[in-house]
């Protein structure tokens, strides 16, 4: 008798691929993972053909392709491969740069941020980071709610502080909007044995779902689902090498939720956030065709990247007062006229010291698929809970420009210290 695998012992890798279905080959990156799932999706129909002894004459094979999903700890490093095939996209090259900066024009929640020549890339509706000003609540990840020209922009803080030409201030920006890239990757998955390992390996995979889930007292946990090609299996690993995995950086409710806000809201502000779960759904539907190689591991033929949608859902403490623009009332206000609200952002750290990769999961403008209060026994708190769409601003004008992004609905930015 053998010895019985376990799952501790088994490694799923990834690398990206040069074109669709095209194997990957080289040094693989191993993925962070708490669980997987990889499998061949095969679709079958049952024979028509006459049987007098009514037994079942055959099923036979019709399609090939491949799907599963990758459970994860979040931590922006070790998922920015499968962001970018979600959203069809790559992140923006990042503004790096080390500047004299001021903070001028402070008018709650907004103020200026001059910095010569700093913001050639930035785009209203960006977020810019800043490590090194004087005063320190200046520093931060913040919405861009204006580009004013390449030298001057306005952001959203409403802790602001004024001050005049801070030396070196680091500044980063970096984005991913949703683009029409087919973003695919080769996976393979080791499945241990005693004498002998097999790989099961899934061409073409594009991400097609990211689920987030954020708890108080737990860790950050999410999955991403992927369609593809198809799987075949083997003996041995094509990759020529692997990167060593990451075992730090896991992001948890405690520590690594920087804020949670709608709009201009300071987090001094905003909501308190009883629970949250973010859903991307980025359809991309294998392509078939017949095959003229039914023998050489058929599979799907391409991949269609259909519409996307961004939802959320969330749990709130009832603490506001009535007339708050952010409270109950309001809300309630704009779920039963069907109209839209200002943005909602949630921006999450890496669990790291120094250094923090900040990631921004940021609804432009957002309308209510669901809003209520229920109220439960004596003993239980009350929370507004939400369900939202993205939407796109109808005021952002029809394309992206030097000083604008568009009207776009869903981003996901990242800042860094550097």
């Amino acid at each position: 008798m053998g010895t019985i695998s376990q799952a501790n012992e088994s490694v799923l890798a990834f690398k990206a691929e040069s074109a669709w279905g095209t194997q990957a080959t080289g040094t693989y990156s191993v993925c962070r993972i708490v669980s997987a799932a990889l499998a061949q999706r095969t679709g079958f129909t049952q024979s028509a053909q006459l049987n007098t002894s009514r037994q079942p004459t055959d099923t036979i094979r019709n399609q090939v392709s491949s799907e599963g999903n990758i459970a994860f700890e979040f931590s922006a490093v070790a998922h920015q491969a499968f962001m970018e095939s979600l959203m069809g996209n790559t992140f923006s090259a990042d503004i790096q740069t080390a500047i004299d900066a001021d903070v001028t024009t402070v008018s709650s929640p907004t103020a200026h941020w001059l910095a010569t020549g700093a913001w050639t890339n930035v785009r209203q509706g960006d977020w810019v980071r800043a490590t090194g000003f004087v005063n320190a609540a200046n520093d931060g990840s913040f919405y861009v709610s204006q580009k004013v020209s390449n030298n001057d922009i306005v952001i959203y803080n409403a802790s602001a502080v004024a001050e005049t030409t801070a030396v070196g201030v680091k500044l980063s920006s970096s984005r991913l909007a949703v683009g029409t890239t087919l973003s695919s990757m080769t996976l393979e998955q080791k499945i241990p044995g005693v004498s002998q390992n097999l790989y099961h390996r899934a061409r073409g995979s594009v991400m097609t779902g990211l689920r987030l889930d954020i708890a108080p007292g737990e860790i950050i946990r999410g999955t991403f689902d992927f369609a593809g090609k198809n799987v075949t299996q083997h003996t041995a690993s094509i990759a020529a090498g692997f990167d060593p995995i990451l075992t730090t950086q896991i992001a948890n409710a405690l520590d690594n939720v920087i804020q949670i806000r709608e709009g201009a809201m300071s987090p001094a502000e905003g909501w308190k956030v009883a629970s949250f779960s973010l859903n991307v759904n980025s359809p991309a539907e294998p392509r078939y065709a017949i095959s003229d190689a039914p023998n050489i591991a058929p599979g799907a033929v391409g991949m269609a990247l259909r519409p996307m949608s961004a939802t959320a859902t969330l749990r709130v403490f009832v603490e506001h007062a009535l007339g708050e623009t952010d409270g109950v009332q309001a809300i309630m206000d704009s779920y039963l006229a069907g109209t839209e609200r200002n943005g909602l952002a949630i921006v999450l750290a890496d669990n790291v010291a120094a250094a923090k990769t900040h990631t921004i999961f940021h609804f432009n403008k957002y309308k209510l698929t669901r809003c209520d209060v229920p109220i439960g026994g004596n003993d239980q708190d009350l929370f507004l809970e939400m369900e939202i769409a993205a939407v796109q601003d109808p005021n952002a004008g029809l394309n992206h420009d030097a000083t604008s992004l568009g009207p776009w609905a869903f981003m996901i930015h990242q800042t860094k210290t550097f």
